[in-house]
């Protein structure tokens, strides 16, 4: 590290500048840490491959890339919008650029809640993270920034933590420097305006009730509450309509005067830290920054330390607490305060060892043991990032323990276990070549690291810069560098029966037994007791089981490194190419765009491989479809598929995946393709990931069944059924997708189906459908060879020895139902009757897609974002979620209107919705002609966005081969599309396709309301609301979307078509050699006429590979057996 008396190019000599930072070995960015004379932290980081292969211009958007996993996540949170004005004139947007990546920077102050205390607001800190974003001095428009984004590929978003509060923003590269002079705005002069206090107060208790019905914040809120008087962790963080308005000080009108009182305190230099990511020079980056915040004043409060707060639970332990779960379940909950300094004390790293042991789910664990008992679902252990967990008062060490029923009801034992499992380490003492195996983990993971997106990337570095020292920075996470007995031995000896908070949490608690309180904020109910001192005896005296013990060494763990082909092939390729000169030592830049090729089909499996040339990790995905006929078009055949990878990972979490996820290996088992399919899908390090890959299919080839186990996993999987809609979006979105796919059922028929299901039919199912008939295909990239893929195909394959092939029209299909014109209507309501919020999704259908009506709906997408977030979110405050998004189901293309809102009915939000939607195509149209072509610019930039990580690469890939449809430069070809989508087509396009139903009768929608409580469902929302129709129910579903009928299947997985070729304008911008391309097409089709029988289906680019590789299936191979198929027939529930 450099020295403080340092000086840079004119920099004053009391800088502190650090440029030899640990990073990654193949992070190719640059680093720099300075410490600024005003005491600004900056981390700077330059890449100058943000930049792109060819001549960059513009802003970023996403390549609608469909997500079909059966549990997706449906609720994104929105970022703030602009106002107006942009003076950019940059010359270089007079051709979409290729290969870029966004710019980023984060801005963390070392305040939070924990301050609101002195201001006398609770609610304050994140009051005034909302109230800076509402414009500055220099800019103030209040949606300024959002609007200058949304043109400029960019979002932004803020947090507020206990001690922290971070901001961060993202844009396209070329235009770092203006979007940091607005961001900087937020923290140098903010207006704070009096008119946006009452929209930004609403917008405070929407994001609160948005959390209400949270288990874990709601727990958390009952630990504030709990704790000694005057201490820090009684401030309500989240801030509320109340905590705000019904203050002695608001109601003076003092409001604004705190908010600056705040700002002038807490906003200073020498409490910030900031992480600015770009493609600049690093010195470039530092006179940017000194630029903007070098004079930035530091005259406020030094940074508070809360260490003299002292324990916040001090005279009360031990203290036993019991409370209530909105969700189905049972929780045990063990918390205990480890001093901060040895939480903090980041290279010894003695807290995680700890929690690493007692979290640890492998062989001879303590969750083994719980879980071969049937007493416990799931275990985590340690101390949480953020909130009360992790402050310089103390850190809150817990263990969280998810019940099973008989768990629940010997919760006494459960607690013994844990206890004799901690009484088992501290006789054992630290064992070094244990903590030595997590620094070898910890070390490689970090080796290693992929790179990650800018806004993550730099919030989480802001975040966490100054707890390490400068060369740290990036490292300080992941450093095991002294092992320290004594410090482990401390952490052990603060978790003891009589130092514990044991919170037990029960869906059926009482809440109006006697003693039961309620926590002040959240109306959570709890009680409180004292621990009996016969049960605290006991377990001081347990002798630990002997089953309890530190976990074995771990297979898992990667030993060889070696890249085998890389980007020294790439540079070699181009020496003889005569692209590069033979000295060169750098390759040229890689083709946006790699398609991977097939190097083995058979009739049971098709496999694609690509041999990694950009990354040079040593790393590769190994993604898998196994399609099976055998899994019937029905609510038993669902759940009976959902059971069996259930019990698949049940059965190899100790020995496999436990051990395997520590190693840096992951692997997913998923039913997927409206239940048509199985996905396997792993990543890591190639060494070791050919085990994993083989012990998952062997297992569910040689499918065991534990009848006791069976039943565990059935109760847990029964509560995750009656838990999914508790979120009223997710419950809009259930039904949308109950309705819209053919192969889908609802929640309650799920769980009747799950409750009648015994462990022999489940066994009977697992054998049928794996052994009747299978179609296998795969995709494995990276730091493999072909021959090695090939290995890995005969080992999958070895899996399906009992299994035939599927005949072409056994394949089972995933239809999507077409949505009648007009307008179909729900109202339902919330599944939790505690729910508030109420949820409107307005969602219309745009048939199949095409490369051109994807192009117009992104453009659409890139367009209306930003809009409909300002007027219904910023302007009219109808709640904290306002957004509008693409929905592509199965290749059938649609567009998404999503609004929470806990203040306005379902029937006046919809009418807003539709007011903004009839008025839209009004703002289009008016909108200036640069600034529309600007942001055409900036999509086109974005769906030409480099990959920046081999596992963003194969999942891109994958999307093309798991949907069938091989479209692998569908990007470029729709960027070159969207290029020339005229304003005038736009506005014809939102006209006839995204309008209310009076101004587009031939529009196909569907519109849902959820009602919460503040909004009730009753017989007027049932009745005739919209042209007449009737609002129909869950119940309507099945038979509805059998009348309408179904889309045609896309895809099609007996043939691969021909590669679709992206147009020379964009193969040029993205590095793609198309005339390559053809000569290989024209090779493969010779090839293919050689072939035989097989030419018809094999004459296109990948005859060529296959013709090499055809001959690869070992005698014993499924494929030579007659092809079959159809569905198993389930047992049916009796009526």
């Amino acid at each position: 590290a450099h020295s403080s008396a340092r000086a840079t190019d004119g920099m004053p000599s009391d800088m502190k500048v650090t440029d030899n930072i640990h990073k990654p070995e193949r992070d190719a960015r640059l680093y720099r840490r300075v410490t600024f004379p005003n005491g600004l932290e900056a981390l700077l980081i330059s890449d100058p491959s943000l930049a792109g292969m060819q001549t960059p211009t513009e802003d970023e958007g996403d390549d609608e890339e469909e997500q079909e996993a059966e549990d997706e996540e449906e609720e994104e949170d929105e970022e703030a919008d602009g106002d107006d004005d942009d003076d950019d004139d940059d010359g270089a947007e007079d051709s979409p650029g290729a290969g870029m990546k966004l710019a980023a920077c984060a801005v963390d102050f070392n305040v939070g809640f924990f301050a609101d205390q002195a201001s006398g607001f609770e609610g304050i800190s994140h009051f005034l993270e909302h109230m800076v974003f509402m414009g500055s001095e220099k800019y103030p428009g209040e949606n300024h920034f959002s609007d200058w984004l949304s043109q400029h590929w960019g979002s932004e978003n803020a947090c507020t933590d206990s001690e922290q509060t971070t901001y961060y923003f993202e844009c396209h590269p070329k235009h770092l420097a203006e979007g940091l002079d607005i961001f900087s705005g937020y923290f140098l002069n903010p207006l704070l305006k009096m008119d946006a206090v009452e929209r930004e107060v609403t917008a405070v208790e929407s994001e609160f009730e948005r959390v209400v019905n949270n288990d874990a914040t709601r727990v958390e809120a009952i630990m504030g509450h709990v704790s000694n008087d005057s201490h820090p962790y009684r401030v309500f963080g989240w801030g509320n309509r109340a905590s705000l308005t019904e203050n002695p000080l608001w109601k003076q009108g003092l409001i604004r005067d705190k908010l600056l009182e705040h700002w002038r305190k807490h906003y200073h230099a020498g409490r910030m830290s900031l992480t600015l990511l770009g493609e600049q020079t690093l010195d470039e980056l530092q006179k940017m920054v000194a630029d903007v915040f070098g004079d930035m004043r530091a005259d406020g409060e030094p940074a508070i330390s809360y260490a003299s707060a002292g324990a916040p639970y001090l005279n009360q332990l031990p203290l036993r607490i019991d409370t209530t779960m909105i969700r189905e379940g049972k929780q045990l909950d063990l918390v205990f305060t480890v001093p901060s300094a040895l939480r903090r004390a980041y290279k010894r790293k003695s807290t995680e060892y700890v929690e690493e042991l007692i979290g640890h789910e492998g062989e001879g664990s303590l969750f083994a043991s719980l879980k071969s008992r049937g007493l416990a679902e799931r275990i985590s252990a340690g101390v949480a990032a953020g909130g009360l967990a992790d402050t310089t008062c103390c850190a809150l060490f817990t263990v969280t323990i998810k019940l099973t029923d008989e768990g629940f009801s010997k919760v006494d034992d459960v607690i013994s276990s844990f206890f004799q499992y901690v009484e088992m380490m501290r006789r054992t003492g630290p064992q070094e070549w244990s903590w030595r195996e997590a620094k070898d983990l910890r070390g490689i993971e970090f080796r290693f690291k992929e790179e990650e997106g800018a806004a993550e990337y730099t919030e989480m570095l802001a975040m966490t810069m100054r707890r390490f020292e400068h060369e740290d920075v990036l490292r300080g996470e992941y450093a095991f560098d002294e092992f320290h007995r004594g410090d482990i031995e401390a952490v052990v000896d603060c978790i003891t029966p009589r130092k514990c908070v044991y919170i037990v949490s029960d869906h059926a608690f009482d809440c109006d037994a006697p003693g039961v309180e309620r926590e002040k904020w959240f109306d959570a109910p709890f009680s409180r007791s004292a621990v009996p001192e016969k049960k605290l005896a006991e377990w001081e005296s347990n002798e630990p089981d002997a089953a309890l013990r530190y976990p074995p060494r771990n297979v898992y763990i990667a030993e060889r490194f070696g890249i085998k082909a890389g980007s020294a092939t790439r540079l070699e390729t181009a020496k003889k190419a005569g692209v590069v000169p033979l000295d060169a030592t750098t390759p040229p830049p890689a083709p946006l765009v790699s398609p991977p090729e097939i190097v083995h089909e058979c009739a049971l499996m098709r496999l694609w491989h690509r041999a990694d040339d950009k990354f040079d990790q040593p790393r590769m995905s190994a993604y898998f479809h196994v399609s099976l006929p055998g899994i019937e078009d029905s609510p038993e055949a669902f759940v009976a598929a959902d059971m069996l990878t259930l019990m698949i990972h049940d059965r190899l979490q100790d020995r496999v995946r436990y051990p395997a996820e520590l190693a840096s290996l992951n692997a997913g088992l998923d039913v997927v393709g409206q239940h048509t399919c199985l996905s396997l899908t792993f990543d890591g390090f190639d060494c070791k990931l050919p085990r994993l890959v083989q012990a998952y299919f062997s297992a569910v080839a040689d499918f065991e069944l534990d009848p006791a186990r069976f039943h565990k996993v059935k109760e847990k999987r029964l509560k995750d059924l009656k838990n999914y809609g508790l979120k009223p979006g997710r419950q809009a979105r259930s039904l949308l997708h109950q309705l819209l796919k053919r192969r889908e059922a609802s929640e309650s028929s799920k769980i009747a189906a799950l409750e009648a299901m015994e462990p022999e039919t489940l066994t009977q199912f697992a054998g049928a459908a794996w052994q009747g008939a299978a179609h296998v295909e795969g995709l494995i990239i990276g730091n493999v060879t072909a021959e090695e893929a090939l290995e890995m195909g005969a080992s999958v394959r070895e899996a399906f020895k009992k299994s035939a092939p599927v005949a072409a029209e056994a394949f089972p299909k995933k239809e999507i139902a077409i949505v009648p014109p007009g307008d179909t209507r729900f109202a339902l309501a919330a599944q939790n009757p505690e729910e508030g919020t109420n949820v409107v999704y307005v969602y219309y259908q745009h048939g199949v897609c095409t490369h051109d009506n994807r192009a117009v709906s992104l453009l659409v997408h890139q367009l209306i974002g930003e809009k409909l977030f300002d007027q219904l979110r910023t302007k009219e405050q109808l709640g904290y979620v306002a957004s509008g998004s693409l929905e592509t189901l199965h290749d059938v293309g649609g567009f998404r209107v999503t609004v929470e809102s806990a203040f306005a009915s379902p029937k006046f939000v919809e009418e807003r919705i539709d007011a903004f939607l009839r008025g839209f195509p009004k703002q289009v149209l008016e909108m200036d002609d640069a600034e529309f072509t600007k942001t055409r610019r900036s999509l086109v930039d974005s769906v030409l966005t480099m990959d920046v990580s081999l596992s963003a690469e194969a999942d891109r890939h994958w999307t093309h081969v798991s949907n069938q449809k091989y479209q692998f430069y569908r990007g470029q070809i729709i960027a070159g599309l969207i290029d020339g989508v005229s304003k005038k087509e736009v506005v014809e396009w939102l006209e006839a396709n995204l309008a209310p139903i009076a101004a587009a009768p031939n529009a196909r929608r569907v519109t849902i309301h959820v009602h919460g409580k503040n909004h009730p469902l009753d017989a007027a929302d049932m009745g005739a609301e919209s042209g007449g129709q009737n609002a129909l129910g869950a119940d309507d579903v099945a038979a509805l979307k059998k009348s309408w009928g179904y889309h045609p299947a896309q895809g099609d997985p007996t043939r691969v078509p021909e590669l679709e070729m992206p147009p020379e304008s964009m193969a040029r911008l993205s590095n793609t050699d198309i005339d390559a391309a053809r000569r290989k097409a024209e090779a493969a089709a010779r090839a293919a006429a050689r072939d035989g029988d097989d030419a018809p289906r094999l004459s296109n680019q990948w005859a060529q590979r296959l013709a090499e590789r055809r001959a690869m299936c070992a005698a014993g191979c499924a494929c030579l057996k007659p092809s079959g198929g159809g569905p198993f027939k389930m047992p049916r529930l009796t009526k």
